[in-house]
């Protein structure tokens, strides 16, 4: 979900020292924990929908029927679940702990009688978003995923849809109650996968100390979940020739560069971006992925964890328990507004040999087709994560001088004048989900327009009634639209006669398009993007095509 907003922004920041002494800029947890309960009038909703509570924990339910299937590790006995055959905490990799730690995933050990699948794995060590509702435990044996199947199995293979979660790279995994993949598998008649992968520190340390390729571990456990659903979907009824890789977020990112990577050719033919972009301007890449900065801030995690002046600095951080490596040199949730320490990909000349931005100028991506798509009101929810919902006009000066640097603030103060806005929170947050979001988005479309690929954009626009994070005015706050595809607004609210509506119009478009390559069906048509028109569906209770969204702004800040 966390991204740094600007590569011009890398290292003005100031010193730890400094930044702290401009006063805090971040919520202390247990704030956000308050802000971040559910948005429910009167008494809570439940956490997790009632027919999830079967899927997730289908071996407490006696009633449920079994369901089995034969993969290349060995055998699983699952269930079956309304109209699906759910598989939970299958392990794609084996666990990446002692000395699998900051290595390639390997194949799981095998077995040969029928292994329980009807209980979720745990999730990965990571520093824990409320938002995101993970019920724990949590344990760096996670490497697992989750597979909802029609039932009866049909005659002819069905289409299959690879959820990547979001969460910044460093929080978030599959067990997210609004995460559960039944109702778009049953909707569409898809496949739906979710899985794990390492995050934070554990996942991404770029420190040369550690084996080749040595950086991009959690991208190297997706691959893994990607050759595994490859190799064992059809077990599932699953067509392994029509594999869709979905993503918001961060999770939209992954796809991006997923769609880069040399090592994933081969393990998907369409992908859906949900507020994810790794296009970005400028020569030689976007700063995001500078492996420089990975090795320097690497450097200080070893420091921090004692193993600096150790002989065997690999087997010294090996040694440190992954709740102590995790609490060392956090993400600063606060990064998508300013910068700060984020642990993510970086461009390691191995699993990640080029930029996106490099990599995309001689891509060939004929045979690929693409949704792309930002929500209208991206950077609300950052405005409050990072402590900016009550900032004055100072602060938010400061904002744009301290994200784009000293050089390009007067323009970007000029293009957002505080005095446009009602709040300097809505400056903030106008500018953020701009950058960010709506021309990140941009960029990437575009990007994959002229490498050859087939794209479909959308906006959505759909401000929740119940469904919000905090019972604050977000807007289309950024991961809304996921509660809608997913359908499943309990963990947070409930929907109206007409969300419902949209969320079964998007289910429909989202699964045609894994199934045909294209979302076609509901009215209206939804238009092919190009970089000359910008042309979007706007998803709303009533979609509508749009062309040249935010056209003005998105120029400005590929003109920076």
């Amino acid at each position: 979900m966390l991204r740094r907003l600007d590569r011009r922004s890398r290292g003005r920041g100031g010193s730890a020292a400094t930044r702290g002494a401009r006063g805090p800029r971040t919520l202390p947890l247990a704030l956000l924990t308050l802000l971040l309960a559910p948005a429910c009038s009167g008494s809570a909703a439940p956490a997790t929908p009632p027919d999830a509570d079967r899927a997730r924990d289908a071996g407490g339910d006696r009633s449920a029927t079994t369901a089995m299937a034969l993969t290349g590790s060995g055998p699983l006995r699952g269930s079956v679940v309304g109209g699906s055959r759910v598989f939970l905490g299958i392990p794609f990799a084996a666990p990446p702990s002692g000395e699998r730690r900051w290595a390639p995933p390997e194949p799981p050990a095998p077995w040969t009688e029928p292994r329980d699948a009807r209980r979720l794995g745990a999730s990965c060590l990571q520093t824990v978003l409320p938002s995101d509702r993970l019920p724990g435990p949590f344990s760096e044996d996670c490497l697992t995923l989750n597979v909802w199947a029609p039932n009866p199995q049909p005659a002819l293979p069905a289409p299959v849809m690879v959820w990547i979660h979001g969460g910044g790279f460093f929080s978030g995994g599959s067990a997210s109650p609004f995460l559960d993949g039944q109702r778009l598998a049953e909707r569409g008649g898809a496949v739906v996968v979710s899985f794990n992968y390492r995050l934070g520190q554990l996942g991404f340390l770029a420190h040369p100390s550690l084996p080749a390729p040595g950086a991009n571990w959690g991208l190297l456990d997706q691959q893994a979940a990607l050759r595994w659903v490859r190799d064992n979907i059809a077990a599932f009824g699953g067509d392994p020739t029509r594999i869709t890789i979905f993503g918001a977020s961060a999770g939209g990112d992954a796809v991006c560069l997923q769609t880069f990577m040399p090592s994933s050719r081969g393990l998907f033919q369409r992908i859906i971006i949900q507020s994810g972009a790794c296009i970005h301007p400028g020569a030689g890449g976007d700063g995001d992925y500078d492996l420089a900065t990975g090795r320097a801030q690497a450097d200080a995690l070893v420091a921090a964890l004692g193993c600096d002046a150790a002989s065997d600095v690999l087997g010294c951080l090996r040694a440190r328990p992954g709740a102590q490596v995790m609490q060392a040199l956090p993400t600063e949730v606060s990064t998508v507004v300013v910068p700060g320490r984020r642990w993510g990909p970086v461009v390691d000349g191995s699993a990640l040999p080029a930029s996106p931005t490099d990599a995309a100028r001689s891509a060939d991506l004929g045979a690929l087709t693409a949704i792309v798509g930002s929500n209208g009101d991206e950077g609300t929810i950052f405005a409050l994560l990072a402590g900016y919902w009550g900032a004055n006009a100072a602060s938010y000066t400061e904002v744009v001088e301290r994200r784009v640097g000293s050089e390009n603030a007067a323009a970007v103060l000029a293009r957002y004048p505080a005095e446009a806005f009602q709040a300097p929170r809505d400056a903030i947050s106008t500018l953020v989900g701009d950058a960010v979001f709506v021309c990140g988005v941009r960029r990437t479309a575009r990007a994959l327009v002229a490498a050859g690929a087939t794209v479909y954009g959308y906006a959505f626009m759909r401000a929740p009634d119940d469904v919000r994070l905090v019972t604050l005015p977000l807007g289309a706050y950024h991961g809304a639209e996921v509660f809608f595809l997913f359908d499943r607004p309990e963990g947070y609210g409930t929907f109206t006669a007409g969300e419902r509506a949209l969320a079964e119009q998007m289910a429909g478009y989202w699964t045609r398009f894994a199934r045909d390559g294209a979302p076609g069906g509901d009215q209206p048509a939804w238009p092919r993007f190009t970089a000359a028109g910008d042309e979007l569906l706007r998803l709303d209770l009533e979609p509508t095509t749009i062309s040249a969204w935010k056209r003005a702004e998105c120029d400005f800040w590929d003109s920076l």
